[in-house]
Protein backbone atom coordinates (compact mmCIF):
# COMPACT_ATOMS: atom_id res chain seq x y z
CA UNK A 1 0.00 0.00 0.00
CA UNK A 2 0.92 3.67 -0.31
CA UNK A 3 1.99 5.40 2.90
CA UNK A 4 1.54 9.02 3.95
CA UNK A 5 5.10 9.63 2.70
CA UNK A 6 3.93 8.66 -0.83
CA UNK A 7 6.19 5.60 -0.81
CA UNK A 8 4.95 2.09 -1.56
CA UNK A 9 5.36 -0.57 1.13
CA UNK A 10 5.27 -4.32 0.83
CA UNK A 11 6.58 -7.46 2.41
CA UNK A 12 8.23 -10.76 1.77
CA UNK A 13 6.52 -14.12 2.08
CA UNK A 14 9.10 -15.38 4.57
CA UNK A 15 10.08 -14.07 6.89
CA UNK A 16 8.48 -10.75 7.90
CA UNK A 17 10.73 -8.43 5.90
CA UNK A 18 9.40 -5.00 4.96
CA UNK A 19 10.50 -3.09 1.86
CA UNK A 20 9.91 0.46 0.60
CA UNK A 21 9.79 1.71 -2.97
CA UNK A 22 10.18 5.46 -3.52
CA UNK A 23 8.61 6.43 -6.86
CA UNK A 24 10.37 9.82 -6.86
CA UNK A 25 13.88 8.44 -7.21
CA UNK A 26 12.85 4.87 -8.16
CA UNK A 27 14.78 3.30 -5.28
CA UNK A 28 13.85 0.04 -3.60
CA UNK A 29 15.11 -0.61 -0.06
CA UNK A 30 14.71 -3.55 2.30
CA UNK A 31 14.06 -1.90 5.66
CA UNK A 32 14.41 -5.00 7.84
CA UNK A 33 12.34 -7.58 9.68
CA UNK A 34 9.33 -5.85 11.26
CA UNK A 35 8.77 -8.79 13.62
CA UNK A 36 12.27 -10.20 14.26
CA UNK A 37 12.74 -13.57 15.83
CA UNK A 38 9.49 -14.98 14.41
CA UNK A 39 8.91 -17.17 11.40
CA UNK A 40 5.88 -16.07 9.46
CA UNK A 41 4.32 -14.33 6.48
CA UNK A 42 2.90 -10.81 6.25
CA UNK A 43 -0.65 -11.00 4.94
CA UNK A 44 -2.06 -7.48 5.15
CA UNK A 45 -1.40 -3.79 5.80
CA UNK A 46 -3.35 -0.68 6.68
CA UNK A 47 -2.68 2.96 7.57
CA UNK A 48 -3.48 4.40 10.99
CA UNK A 49 -2.52 8.05 11.33
CA UNK A 50 1.23 8.23 10.73
CA UNK A 51 1.69 4.47 11.23
CA UNK A 52 1.90 1.61 8.77
CA UNK A 53 0.22 -1.42 10.37
CA UNK A 54 1.51 -4.89 9.39
CA UNK A 55 -0.49 -8.04 10.19
CA UNK A 56 1.23 -11.42 9.97
CA UNK A 57 1.20 -15.14 10.70
CA UNK A 58 1.73 -16.63 13.25
CA UNK A 59 -0.98 -16.03 15.83
CA UNK A 60 -2.12 -12.85 14.06
CA UNK A 61 0.90 -10.74 14.98
CA UNK A 62 0.30 -6.98 14.55
CA UNK A 63 3.06 -4.36 14.55
CA UNK A 64 3.15 -0.59 13.91
CA UNK A 65 5.85 1.23 11.92
CA UNK A 66 6.34 4.99 11.63
CA UNK A 67 8.07 5.62 8.28
CA UNK A 68 9.04 9.19 9.17
CA UNK A 69 11.09 7.97 12.14
CA UNK A 70 14.32 5.98 12.11
CA UNK A 71 14.15 2.19 11.88
CA UNK A 72 15.00 0.71 15.29
CA UNK A 73 13.96 -2.94 15.47
CA UNK A 74 15.99 -5.99 16.52
CA UNK A 75 15.07 -9.24 18.34
CA UNK A 76 15.94 -7.54 21.64
CA UNK A 77 14.80 -3.97 20.89
CA UNK A 78 11.50 -3.43 19.07
CA UNK A 79 11.01 0.35 19.04
CA UNK A 80 10.14 1.19 15.43
CA UNK A 81 8.40 -0.98 14.29
CA UNK A 82 6.97 -2.10 17.62
CA UNK A 83 4.49 -4.90 18.44
CA UNK A 84 0.86 -4.10 19.25
CA UNK A 85 -0.31 -7.61 20.10
CA UNK A 86 -1.56 -10.92 18.74
CA UNK A 87 -5.04 -11.40 17.30
CA UNK A 88 -5.02 -14.99 18.51
CA UNK A 89 -6.51 -18.30 17.47
CA UNK A 90 -9.59 -16.99 15.65
CA UNK A 91 -7.57 -14.87 13.16
CA UNK A 92 -4.33 -16.79 12.95
CA UNK A 93 -3.59 -15.56 9.42
CA UNK A 94 -4.92 -11.99 9.08
CA UNK A 95 -5.95 -11.97 5.41
CA UNK A 96 -7.17 -8.36 5.69
CA UNK A 97 -6.90 -5.60 8.28
CA UNK A 98 -8.45 -2.14 8.46
CA UNK A 99 -8.79 0.84 10.81
CA UNK A 100 -12.13 2.24 11.99
CA UNK A 101 -13.02 5.86 12.78
CA UNK A 102 -11.63 5.61 16.33
CA UNK A 103 -8.30 4.01 15.42
CA UNK A 104 -9.26 0.47 16.41
CA UNK A 105 -7.88 -2.26 14.14
CA UNK A 106 -10.12 -5.00 12.71
CA UNK A 107 -8.83 -8.12 10.97
CA UNK A 108 -10.32 -11.24 9.39
CA UNK A 109 -8.91 -14.60 8.40
CA UNK A 110 -8.78 -18.31 9.14
CA UNK A 111 -8.49 -19.79 12.59
CA UNK A 112 -5.34 -21.52 13.81
CA UNK A 113 -4.22 -25.12 13.67
CA UNK A 114 -6.83 -27.68 14.68
CA UNK A 115 -9.72 -25.21 14.40
CA UNK A 116 -12.20 -24.91 11.55
CA UNK A 117 -13.62 -21.70 10.12
CA UNK A 118 -12.24 -18.26 10.88
CA UNK A 119 -13.22 -15.03 12.51
CA UNK A 120 -13.09 -11.30 13.12
CA UNK A 121 -10.71 -9.77 15.67
CA UNK A 122 -10.53 -6.26 17.11
CA UNK A 123 -7.41 -4.63 18.54
CA UNK A 124 -8.30 -1.61 20.68
CA UNK A 125 -6.51 1.67 19.92
CA UNK A 126 -6.50 2.79 23.57
CA UNK A 127 -5.67 -0.44 25.40
CA UNK A 128 -4.46 -2.95 22.76
CA UNK A 129 -7.13 -5.29 24.13
CA UNK A 130 -8.04 -8.12 21.74
CA UNK A 131 -11.63 -9.25 21.20
CA UNK A 132 -12.68 -11.81 18.61
CA UNK A 133 -15.69 -13.54 17.06
CA UNK A 134 -15.68 -16.96 15.42
CA UNK A 135 -17.37 -17.66 12.07
CA UNK A 136 -18.17 -21.04 10.59
CA UNK A 137 -16.56 -19.97 7.29
CA UNK A 138 -13.31 -18.07 6.57
CA UNK A 139 -13.76 -14.34 5.87
CA UNK A 140 -11.17 -12.85 3.53
CA UNK A 141 -12.04 -9.14 3.34
CA UNK A 142 -12.89 -6.32 5.74
CA UNK A 143 -13.37 -2.62 4.94
CA UNK A 144 -14.43 0.33 7.10
CA UNK A 145 -17.18 2.12 5.12
CA UNK A 146 -18.28 4.55 7.86
CA UNK A 147 -16.95 5.65 11.28
CA UNK A 148 -18.86 2.82 12.98
CA UNK A 149 -19.57 0.31 10.20
CA UNK A 150 -17.52 -2.49 8.63
CA UNK A 151 -18.23 -4.65 5.60
CA UNK A 152 -16.92 -8.22 5.98
CA UNK A 153 -16.72 -10.50 2.97
CA UNK A 154 -16.47 -14.29 2.84
CA UNK A 155 -16.63 -16.53 -0.24
CA UNK A 156 -20.41 -16.31 -0.59
CA UNK A 157 -21.50 -14.02 2.25
CA UNK A 158 -21.37 -10.30 3.15
CA UNK A 159 -21.81 -9.01 6.70
CA UNK A 160 -22.32 -5.48 8.02
CA UNK A 161 -20.74 -4.99 11.45
CA UNK A 162 -21.36 -2.33 14.11
CA UNK A 163 -17.98 -1.33 15.56
CA UNK A 164 -19.52 0.64 18.44
CA UNK A 165 -21.39 -2.36 19.83
CA UNK A 166 -19.09 -4.98 18.27
CA UNK A 167 -22.08 -6.79 16.83
CA UNK A 168 -23.64 -7.98 13.58
CA UNK A 169 -25.99 -5.56 11.81
CA UNK A 170 -27.08 -7.72 8.87
CA UNK A 171 -25.83 -10.27 6.36
CA UNK A 172 -26.74 -11.45 2.87
CA UNK A 173 -25.73 -14.40 0.71
CA UNK A 174 -23.97 -13.66 -2.57
CA UNK A 175 -24.99 -15.27 -5.88
CA UNK A 176 -21.37 -15.90 -6.83
CA UNK A 177 -18.08 -17.00 -5.24
CA UNK A 178 -15.80 -14.08 -4.31
CA UNK A 179 -12.04 -13.95 -3.90
CA UNK A 180 -11.53 -10.35 -2.71
CA UNK A 181 -13.23 -7.08 -1.77
CA UNK A 182 -12.19 -3.46 -2.34
CA UNK A 183 -13.58 0.07 -2.53
CA UNK A 184 -13.59 2.27 -5.62
CA UNK A 185 -11.45 5.37 -5.14
CA UNK A 186 -13.43 8.59 -5.39
CA UNK A 187 -16.83 6.91 -5.23
CA UNK A 188 -19.37 6.57 -2.45
CA UNK A 189 -18.29 4.49 0.53
CA UNK A 190 -21.07 2.06 -0.36
CA UNK A 191 -19.68 1.17 -3.79
CA UNK A 192 -17.53 -1.95 -3.72
CA UNK A 193 -15.82 -4.26 -6.17
CA UNK A 194 -16.22 -7.95 -5.50
CA UNK A 195 -13.76 -10.06 -7.45
CA UNK A 196 -14.25 -13.64 -8.61
CA UNK A 197 -11.81 -15.85 -10.43
CA UNK A 198 -13.15 -14.62 -13.77
CA UNK A 199 -14.79 -11.22 -13.22
CA UNK A 200 -15.05 -7.93 -11.32
CA UNK A 201 -18.51 -7.08 -9.95
CA UNK A 202 -19.50 -3.53 -8.93
CA UNK A 203 -22.00 -3.52 -6.08
CA UNK A 204 -23.76 -0.56 -4.45
CA UNK A 205 -24.49 -1.80 -0.95
CA UNK A 206 -26.89 1.03 -0.08
CA UNK A 207 -29.16 0.50 -3.08
CA UNK A 208 -29.23 -3.19 -2.21
CA UNK A 209 -31.42 -2.10 0.72
CA UNK A 210 -29.31 -3.54 3.54
CA UNK A 211 -27.89 -0.36 5.10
Amino acid sequence: GVGRDKCIYGGAYQSTLLFRYNPKDKTLKVLGDHHPGWSGETYSYTIRGDELICASYTNGAVVAYKPLQNWDCTPTREINPHPLGFLGQQVYRPYEICCDGKGNLWAVGPAGWGTSGGGLARLSYLTNEIRSHSFTEVPHGVISIAPTTLVICSDTLIRWWDTENDSLIAQIALPFHTTSLCQIAGRSDSVMILATQNSLNTVDLYSAGHM
